[in-house]
């Protein structure tokens, strides 16, 4: 178990604002408004060969799309990034999954993607999107970078889920839409159950901006 940072669920919601200047992507570049909303949380990951790596029960960071960024590592017992660094996209993944899943195993769902899921925090090209694919989960870096909000990782998470649940059934406009609804339920309750703050919308951060407008879980 080591300490790490990551944002608890978003910056917006931990500051209670809307987004814009100063609370705005900046290009990703680390303005003293941002860092002050990163929280410090403790996670679980592997050692080996005197390498600590994220790699868990249930989540594994990896690279398998473009661009080619190498998994944040450490020789130390800490993670420690701010969001100008790729190594905090690949700790605030590895941090809300490998929660969201300890939270459903405590309801008794003990089978739900209780595998350690491969995700790459840094795909896609460089997208303004993300998805579950394979088995895997993809995070795209254009915009607001999609993994710093934890309503992405855990709506694309949603996917994945009802792909445990259902295996195979991914076909017809209703069963897709549903599918959607799911995973925007599944990550406004989390963010709600961290935070209220404008629990309602839909991509707090990565949308409702000049990238895209988001939406509302209702």
């Amino acid at each position: 178990i080591v300490p790490a940072t990551v944002f608890l669920p978003d910056p917006l919601t931990t500051a209670g604002v809307s987004y814009g200047a100063p609370y705005s992507d900046n290009g990703d570049s680390d303005v003293p408004e941002l860092l002050a909303e990163i929280d410090t949380v403790s996670i679980t990951v592997d050692l080996t060969n005197d390498t600590f790596r994220l790699m868990g029960p249930y989540v594994e960071i990896l690279d398998f799309s473009s661009p080619s960024i190498s998994p944040a590592t450490s020789d130390s017992p800490s993670f420690y990034f701010t969001r100008s660094e790729e190594g905090f996209e690949d700790v605030n993944c590895f941090y809300h999954l490998h929660t969201f899943q300890e939270y459903m195993q405590s309801l008794g769902f003990m089978n739900l993607v209780n595998f350690p899921i491969g995700v790459d925090p840094q795909a896609l090209n460089g997208q303004d999107n993300s998805m579950f694919s394979g088995n895997q989960l993809l995070f795209g870096d254009g915009g607001v970078d999609d993994a710093e909000d934890a309503d992405v990782i855990i709506h694309e998470y949603g996917h994945a889920i009802t792909a445990s649940a259902a295996p195979n059934t991914w076909d017809g406009f209703e069963r897709k839409a549903l599918d959607e609804g799911i995973g925007d339920y599944l990550a406004t309750s989390y963010g709600r159950s961290i935070n209220p703050f404008n629990w309602e919308d839909m991509f707090s951060w990565d949308g409702h901006n000049e990238f895209w407008l988001g939406r509302t879980v209702v």
